[in-house]
């Protein structure tokens, strides 16, 4: 199946997860202002909450898939509070029939330097073991 990463990051921390991840799957980790190709099957989303919602860029990216592609979305964030981007993302991909993955990856922000392009091998071994149990 394929799959791509896309995420929206302010702090960097969301941003070392999604390189992190990209390393683990091999595949580049991008920006939501990069639309994703066509025939996706998987797509891991992440972001984080600010101001009790989605960011500007995220909810923009999520409001412009399209029906089918991708097939799936898989969340993602570094937010204080598990389940927070799914809760705000299923909405708008149940609109389009867009199917959400009923796991996510939460990982705290207390766990990530800011503004540091690497993470640590607790949050790699994390994010690995994340993958491994999402069919890719």
């Amino acid at each position: 199946m394929k799959a791509e990463i896309r995420y929206q990051s302010i702090s960097g921390n969301t941003e070392a997860v999604a390189l992190a991840m990209g390393k683990v799957l091999g595949i580049p980790a991008k920006s939501v202002e990069e639309p994703i190709a066509n025939d996706v099957g998987l797509v891991f989303l992440g972001g984080g909450i600010y101001a009790s919602g989605l960011g500007g860029r995220l909810k923009h990216f999520v409001s412009h898939l399209t029906a089918g592609n991708p097939a799936t979305v898989v969340c993602f964030s570094t937010s204080m509070n598990k389940g927070d981007i799914s809760f705000r993302v299923k909405p708008l991909l149940e609109k389009k029939g867009i199917t959400l993955h009923p796991t996510e990856l939460n990982i705290s922000e207390t766990l990530i330097k800011p503004y540091k392009p690497d993470v640590s091998k607790q949050v790699y071994d994390m994010i690995t073991n994340f993958v491994a149990d999402i069919k890719v």
